[in-house]
Formats: structure tokens, sequence, C-alpha cells
């Protein structure tokens, strides 16, 4: 049966791409905001908001998302989206599907349980 075909019975997307269905099919989190920075933005300072929120969203059991859009020094765009659970785990989705000189994929990092969520990785 063909993607088509599988739609009418499936509400996750059919890309193909486990880590993309997997981010597509979640249980969204109240939005901490989304962020579209250019190369000269400091990433830190630029969703400091944002990750207030995550700190917030990790303390109160909430949890939240946030997106972050930039491009690399090639221009190809990139989407990082940064969530805490509502048991407490932190994960980083990135998707680098138009990334012709990176992975060219989504990818995933699961860094457990943290005390603070951050821009930088695990």
């Amino acid at each position: 049966m063909t993607c088509l075909g599988l739609s009418m019975f499936w509400l996750s997307g059919c890309s193909g791409d486990p880590i993309q269905e997997r981010w597509e099919s979640r249980d969204p989190l109240p939005s901490c905001g989304e962020y579209e920075l250019d190369n000269s933005d400091d990433r830190i300072d630029a969703t400091r908001d944002g990750f207030d929120c995550l700190r917030e969203g990790l303390s109160s059991g909430e949890g939240g998302e946030v997106v972050m859009s930039f491009s690399t020094d090639e221009g190809d765009p990139l989407t990082h989206y940064y969530r805490v659970t509502t048991k407490g785990a932190y994960e980083i989705y990135r998707d680098a599907t138009e990334d012709a000189f990176g992975s060219g994929k989504w990818e995933y990092q699961d860094c457990g349980a943290v005390d603070t969520p951050t821009v930088t990785e695990c």
C-alpha cells in the first residue's frame, strides 16, 4: 500500500523518516516560542526567554517546547526543536533535511533528565 493509501488510516506523516514521524506524532507541549535567527545572533541571548520558559516548564511539570530556525554558513536552513517533557526529560530534534553539507536528515538526541535545559548540546 502506498503512503497515499495509508494516509486514510495513519495520521502521522509518511516521510519514511522515523525521527520526523516521531516529531510530527508527538503530544505537543506548551509553546515557549519560535525564534528565527540570523548568523550574527548570539543563540543563547536571542532565545533566553524561551529557555527560561523551558526551565519553568521543567519545575512546574508542564513541560514546554522551543523552536529555533537559522541558516548554516552556506545558507541552508536548519530547525532545532528543544523540549522538556512532563516527566522532566530533555529532548532535541533537529531538521537538517535541507542542509546540503550536513547530515541531510532528521536527528534526535535524548538528554535524559536535566536540571537546566540549555541551547548547547546535552
